[in-house]
C-alpha cells in the first residue's frame, strides 16, 4: 500500500487541496477510501451499474470488519462505504477499456440518476482511460434537479448539467487525474478521442438503460438500502432519457 501512496499521494485530494489519506484503508488484500457521508447513494451507484461502467467496487463499511488504515491499526466499521481507490484498480478489472466509451457512458448514466456532477475530481484516470465515483449529488437527493428542466436549468460551475462540454483531444494528447483537474472549474470538460465514436457509444448507453426493467429497478433499489421511491424515480427518468439526451447534446457542443 506504500508503493501505491507514494505514487497517488498527488491524486488523493478534493479540489479544495485537502488530502484524503485519512479515509484510505486496506481490506480484503485491496486499497479503499471511506466514502464520507456516503451511505446508499454510492452502493446503488455502484450496483446499478458497475457491471458495464467504470465505477469502482462499492461496498456497506459493515462488511469490512478488519480494515486497517495507513498505520495498520484496525479501524471501527462504519456506516458509510468503501470505494475501491481507481488508481490501484489494473487496466483488466475495468469493464470498459475505451476513452470514448467510458466517457459517453458515465454521461447517460448521470444524466439517468440525476447525478449533477461528473467533473473531473470525481473521476481518475489509468492509461488514458477514467474511472469515475461520487453519487452522493444522484438519485433525486437534490429536488430541485429531479426534473428534466432542473436537471438542465443553468448554473455557476461545473457541477451543473448546464456547464458540461466535449472537447476532442489532439492526436498526442492522453488525458491524465492531474491534467484534467487542471483545466477551469466553472465547466466541466469532456474530453474523448472522436466524437463520432462518442456519438455511437452514447446511443448504446442509452439503449443499455432503456433495456432496465422496472422490477431489476426495485431489485437493485432495495438491495442498496435505498427508499422505494428511487426505484420510480429512476424508471421515470429511464423512460425520458433519449429526450433528455436530446436536450443535452446542444449544451455540450457551446463554447467555454
Amino acid at each position: 500500500m506504500s508503493e501505491f501512496l507514494s505514487a497517488a499521494s498527488d491524486d488523493l485530494i478534493d479540489q479544495h487541496g485537502r488530502s484524503m489519506r485519512a479515509y484510505v484503508v486496506k481490506w480484503n488484500g485491496q486499497v479503499w477510501l471511506i466514502k464520507p457521508n456516503g451511505r446508499w447513494p454510492e452502493i446503488l451507484g455502484y450496483q446499478l451499474a458497475g457491471s458495464w461502467l467504470n465505477i469502482p467496487e462499492t461496498i456497506s463499511g459493515w462488511q469490512a470488519t478488519d480494515a486497517i488504515d495507513l498505520t495498520g491499526i484496525i479501524v471501527p466499521t462504519t456506516q458509510e462505504p468503501l470505494i475501491r481507490i481507481g488508481q490501484a484498480l489494473a487496466r483488466d478489472e475495468f469493464p470498459v477499456g475505451d476513452l470514448d466509451q467510458a466517457i459517453a457512458g458515465e454521461l447517460a448514466y448521470s444524466v439517468w440518476i440525476r447525478r449533477r456532477d461528473p467533473s473531473a475530481w470525481n473521476r481518475v484516470y489509468v492509461d488514458g482511460v477514467p474511472i469515475f465515483f461520487d453519487h452522493h449529488i444522484a438519485f433525486g437527493n437534490e429536488a430541485d434537479h429531479r426534473s428534466l428542466a432542473g436537471f438542465l436549468t443553468p448554473g455557476s460551475d461545473g457541477g451543473y448539467a448546464s456547464q458540461w462540454r466535449l472537447r476532442e483531444l489532439r492526436q498526442e494528447e492522453v488525458p491524465t487525474t492531474t491534467s484534467e483537474r487542471a483545466l477551469p472549474l466553472h465547466i466541466a470538460v469532456q474530453r474523448v478521442r472522436s466524437r463520432g465514436a462518442f456519438d455511437r457509444h452514447l446511443h448504446d448507453a442509452v439503449r443499455r438503460i432503456l433495456a432496465v426493467t422496472d422490477p431489476e429497478l426495485e431489485k437493485v433499489v432495495k438491495a442498496s438500502g435505498a427508499p422505494t421511491i428511487v426505484a420510480l424515480r429512476l424508471a421515470q427518468w429511464r423512460d425520458e432519457l433519449p429526450q433528455a439526451i436530446e436536450q443535452l447534446r446542444p449544451i455540450l457542443d457551446q463554447p467555454e
